[in-house]
């Protein structure tokens, strides 16, 4: 996967919160460096801060962030490319494949989430995922979504 080419200009955090529902402190996605809707690639940005919630119980003393919330940060990137390529309704992480996850992120770090679209749909979407530190991967896999509609979200 080849990350390294900023064809379209970023998005700011308020264009974030237009695309997708997520809000603090459930919002792992800082910033959009990229989107190439017809190469089908994202790159995006989190800023890891010592004060995040989540630090404070887990492994307190020597902190790192939960994988699944590295998880939880590339699938957010999906939604906001599946958001941009029109797709209207509720994306909802459906399955996720083959993660592994190669080395911690600790307070301070900022992550680099990479997107690779594999199938976008109205229905849903795949995609495949990394998330790295200063060049380091951290974590690596695929993920599936869905798509409801608002007649869906109701019988949530």
């Amino acid at each position: 996967m080849d990350f390294t080419q900023d064809i379209s200009t970023g998005m700011d955090l308020e264009e974030i919160k237009s695309l997708i529902p997520h809000r603090e402190p459930f919002l792992f996605v800082d910033r959009v460096l990229s989107c190439d809707l017809d190469r089908g690639t994202l790159t995006a940005v989190k800023t890891v801060g010592a004060e995040e919630p989540f630090f404070a119980g887990h492994f307190p003393g020597q902190p790192i962030m939960p994988g699944v919330l590295i998880i939880e940060a590339l699938a957010q990137a999906g939604a906001i490319y599946i958001s941009k390529k029109g797709m209207a309704g509720l994306k909802v992480l459906l399955s996720v494949s083959d993660f592994k996850f190669r080395s911690p992120v600790y307070p301070g770090d900022t992550i680099l989430l990479s997107l690779e679209v594999v199938h976008v749909s109205a229905v849903g979407g795949k995609c495949k995922g990394v998330a790295s530190v200063n060049g380091r991967k951290c974590a690596e896999g695929k993920m599936t979504y869905s798509i409801f509609k608002e007649k869906e979200k109701e019988s949530l």
